[in-house]
Protein backbone atom coordinates (compact mmCIF):
# COMPACT_ATOMS: atom_id res chain seq x y z
CA UNK A 1 0.00 0.00 0.00
CA UNK A 2 1.36 3.42 -0.99
CA UNK A 3 2.74 5.65 1.77
CA UNK A 4 0.88 8.93 2.21
CA UNK A 5 2.34 12.37 2.52
CA UNK A 6 5.55 12.44 0.42
CA UNK A 7 7.15 15.87 0.53
CA UNK A 8 8.80 18.21 -1.95
CA UNK A 9 12.11 17.67 -0.16
CA UNK A 10 11.94 13.90 -0.72
CA UNK A 11 11.13 14.36 -4.43
CA UNK A 12 13.92 16.95 -4.80
CA UNK A 13 16.48 14.69 -3.10
CA UNK A 14 15.46 11.75 -5.33
CA UNK A 15 15.71 13.94 -8.47
CA UNK A 16 19.13 15.26 -7.42
CA UNK A 17 20.36 11.71 -6.83
CA UNK A 18 19.14 10.67 -10.30
CA UNK A 19 20.86 13.71 -11.91
CA UNK A 20 24.13 12.84 -10.11
CA UNK A 21 23.87 9.40 -11.78
CA UNK A 22 23.81 11.28 -15.14
CA UNK A 23 20.20 10.30 -15.81
CA UNK A 24 17.09 12.30 -16.58
CA UNK A 25 14.76 12.39 -13.56
CA UNK A 26 11.36 11.14 -14.73
CA UNK A 27 8.24 10.56 -12.64
CA UNK A 28 8.75 6.80 -12.81
CA UNK A 29 12.46 7.00 -11.82
CA UNK A 30 11.66 9.33 -8.90
CA UNK A 31 8.87 6.99 -7.73
CA UNK A 32 11.29 4.01 -7.87
CA UNK A 33 13.91 6.05 -5.95
CA UNK A 34 11.24 6.76 -3.28
CA UNK A 35 10.60 3.03 -2.88
CA UNK A 36 7.60 2.87 -5.24
CA UNK A 37 5.62 5.23 -3.01
CA UNK A 38 3.70 8.42 -3.70
CA UNK A 39 1.01 9.21 -6.23
CA UNK A 40 2.03 10.06 -9.78
CA UNK A 41 0.19 13.39 -9.54
CA UNK A 42 2.03 14.44 -6.36
CA UNK A 43 5.40 13.36 -7.75
CA UNK A 44 4.67 15.22 -11.02
CA UNK A 45 3.76 18.42 -9.15
CA UNK A 46 6.88 18.38 -6.92
CA UNK A 47 9.12 17.29 -9.83
CA UNK A 48 7.92 20.28 -11.91
CA UNK A 49 8.72 22.59 -8.95
CA UNK A 50 12.15 20.99 -8.62
CA UNK A 51 12.83 21.40 -12.34
CA UNK A 52 11.94 25.09 -12.26
CA UNK A 53 14.18 25.63 -9.23
CA UNK A 54 16.94 23.44 -10.70
CA UNK A 55 17.03 25.30 -14.05
CA UNK A 56 16.96 28.65 -12.27
CA UNK A 57 19.94 27.59 -10.12
CA UNK A 58 21.81 26.45 -13.23
CA UNK A 59 21.03 29.72 -15.01
CA UNK A 60 22.31 31.74 -12.05
CA UNK A 61 25.45 29.63 -11.89
CA UNK A 62 26.12 30.19 -15.56
CA UNK A 63 25.38 33.94 -15.50
CA UNK A 64 28.46 35.99 -16.41
CA UNK A 65 29.10 39.69 -16.06
CA UNK A 66 28.48 41.82 -19.16
CA UNK A 67 31.62 42.42 -21.20
CA UNK A 68 32.07 45.80 -22.86
CA UNK A 69 31.56 45.84 -26.64
CA UNK A 70 35.17 46.73 -27.56
CA UNK A 71 36.47 43.85 -25.47
CA UNK A 72 34.02 41.52 -27.23
CA UNK A 73 35.16 42.87 -30.60
CA UNK A 74 38.80 42.41 -29.58
CA UNK A 75 38.16 38.82 -28.42
CA UNK A 76 36.23 38.07 -31.65
CA UNK A 77 39.01 39.60 -33.77
CA UNK A 78 41.66 37.55 -31.95
CA UNK A 79 39.57 34.39 -32.30
CA UNK A 80 38.97 35.17 -35.99
CA UNK A 81 42.69 35.73 -36.57
CA UNK A 82 43.58 32.47 -34.81
CA UNK A 83 40.96 30.56 -36.77
CA UNK A 84 42.11 32.18 -40.01
CA UNK A 85 45.76 31.31 -39.26
CA UNK A 86 44.83 27.73 -38.39
CA UNK A 87 42.74 27.46 -41.57
CA UNK A 88 45.64 28.80 -43.69
CA UNK A 89 48.02 26.35 -42.05
CA UNK A 90 45.64 23.50 -42.73
CA UNK A 91 45.21 24.65 -46.34
CA UNK A 92 49.01 24.82 -46.76
CA UNK A 93 49.39 21.39 -45.21
CA UNK A 94 46.68 19.93 -47.47
CA UNK A 95 48.25 21.68 -50.49
CA UNK A 96 51.70 20.32 -49.60
CA UNK A 97 50.32 16.79 -49.12
CA UNK A 98 48.43 17.09 -52.41
CA UNK A 99 51.56 18.31 -54.20
CA UNK A 100 53.52 15.37 -52.77
CA UNK A 101 50.82 12.93 -53.85
CA UNK A 102 50.72 14.49 -57.32
CA UNK A 103 54.53 14.25 -57.56
CA UNK A 104 54.44 10.59 -56.53
CA UNK A 105 51.62 9.92 -59.00
CA UNK A 106 53.60 11.63 -61.80
CA UNK A 107 56.69 9.56 -60.95
CA UNK A 108 54.60 6.38 -60.98
CA UNK A 109 53.07 7.43 -64.30
CA UNK A 110 56.52 8.12 -65.79
CA UNK A 111 57.79 4.76 -64.53
CA UNK A 112 54.74 3.01 -65.96
CA UNK A 113 55.21 4.76 -69.32
CA UNK A 114 58.91 3.81 -69.38
CA UNK A 115 58.03 0.21 -68.57
CA UNK A 116 55.37 0.27 -71.30
CA UNK A 117 57.91 1.63 -73.82
CA UNK A 118 60.45 -1.01 -72.82
CA UNK A 119 57.80 -3.71 -73.15
CA UNK A 120 56.80 -2.41 -76.59
CA UNK A 121 60.46 -2.35 -77.69
CA UNK A 122 60.94 -5.90 -76.42
CA UNK A 123 57.78 -6.97 -78.20
CA UNK A 124 58.92 -5.33 -81.43
CA UNK A 125 62.30 -7.09 -81.20
CA UNK A 126 60.57 -10.36 -80.48
CA UNK A 127 58.29 -9.87 -83.51
CA UNK A 128 61.31 -9.16 -85.74
CA UNK A 129 63.03 -12.26 -84.42
CA UNK A 130 59.89 -14.31 -85.06
CA UNK A 131 59.72 -12.94 -88.61
CA UNK A 132 63.39 -13.86 -89.19
CA UNK A 133 62.80 -17.32 -87.77
CA UNK A 134 59.74 -17.79 -89.99
CA UNK A 135 61.83 -16.76 -93.02
CA UNK A 136 64.59 -19.15 -91.97
CA UNK A 137 62.03 -21.90 -91.49
CA UNK A 138 60.66 -21.36 -95.00
CA UNK A 139 64.20 -21.52 -96.43
CA UNK A 140 64.98 -24.65 -94.43
CA UNK A 141 61.77 -26.29 -95.66
CA UNK A 142 62.78 -25.49 -99.25
CA UNK A 143 66.25 -26.88 -98.64
CA UNK A 144 64.77 -29.99 -97.04
CA UNK A 145 62.48 -30.48 -100.05
CA UNK A 146 65.45 -30.10 -102.41
CA UNK A 147 67.52 -32.50 -100.30
CA UNK A 148 64.72 -35.05 -100.45
CA UNK A 149 64.60 -34.71 -104.25
CA UNK A 150 68.38 -35.10 -104.41
CA UNK A 151 68.18 -38.12 -102.09
CA UNK A 152 65.41 -39.66 -104.24
CA UNK A 153 67.50 -39.14 -107.39
CA UNK A 154 70.57 -40.56 -105.66
CA UNK A 155 68.55 -43.58 -104.57
CA UNK A 156 67.31 -44.02 -108.15
CA UNK A 157 70.91 -43.83 -109.49
CA UNK A 158 72.09 -46.22 -106.80
CA UNK A 159 69.36 -48.66 -107.87
CA UNK A 160 70.41 -48.27 -111.53
CA UNK A 161 74.08 -48.78 -110.64
CA UNK A 162 73.16 -51.85 -108.62
CA UNK A 163 71.28 -53.25 -111.63
CA UNK A 164 74.23 -52.50 -113.91
CA UNK A 165 76.59 -54.07 -111.37
CA UNK A 166 74.44 -57.20 -111.26
CA UNK A 167 74.44 -57.34 -115.06
CA UNK A 168 78.23 -56.84 -115.17
CA UNK A 169 78.73 -59.48 -112.48
CA UNK A 170 76.51 -61.87 -114.41
CA UNK A 171 78.42 -61.15 -117.66
CA UNK A 172 81.73 -61.49 -115.81
CA UNK A 173 80.71 -64.91 -114.54
CA UNK A 174 79.77 -65.93 -118.04
CA UNK A 175 83.14 -64.72 -119.38
CA UNK A 176 85.01 -66.39 -116.54
CA UNK A 177 83.16 -69.64 -117.16
CA UNK A 178 83.84 -69.36 -120.87
CA UNK A 179 87.52 -68.65 -120.22
CA UNK A 180 87.73 -71.53 -117.78
CA UNK A 181 86.11 -73.78 -120.36
CA UNK A 182 88.52 -72.58 -123.04
CA UNK A 183 91.41 -73.05 -120.64
CA UNK A 184 90.25 -76.57 -119.76
CA UNK A 185 89.80 -77.45 -123.39
CA UNK A 186 93.19 -76.08 -124.29
CA UNK A 187 94.75 -78.08 -121.43
CA UNK A 188 93.12 -81.24 -122.71
CA UNK A 189 94.23 -80.46 -126.26
CA UNK A 190 97.79 -80.02 -125.03
CA UNK A 191 97.66 -83.25 -123.12
CA UNK A 192 96.40 -85.07 -126.16
CA UNK A 193 99.13 -83.59 -128.30
CA UNK A 194 101.73 -84.69 -125.80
Amino acid sequence: MARLGISYVEVAEAANTIVQQHQNPTIEKVRIALGNTGSLATISKYLNQWRAQHFENQANALATPVIPANEVNHVIANAWEQLNTQAQQQVEKIKQESDEKVAVALQEKAAAEQQRDETLNSLEKANKKVNHLETDLILLKKELTEMRHIQARAEERAAEHEKMLNVLQSESKTYVQALEKIHAESQQGLKQQL
